[in-house]
């Protein structure tokens, strides 16, 4: 689930607060946003 949206759902003011919050429980966060820069990055 994409951070932004998890933000929105808990009425978090900042992405920081809810990545702080958060993070942990989304281990295939760091996965995702890897294959997102490789794919970008080409």
């Amino acid at each position: 689930m994409h951070p932004k949206y998890v933000q929105h759902l808990a009425g978090h003011a900042s992405i920081q607060l809810t990545l702080d919050r958060y993070s942990h429980w989304m281990p295939s966060m760091g996965r995702n946003t890897a294959d997102g820069m490789d794919e970008a990055l080409g």
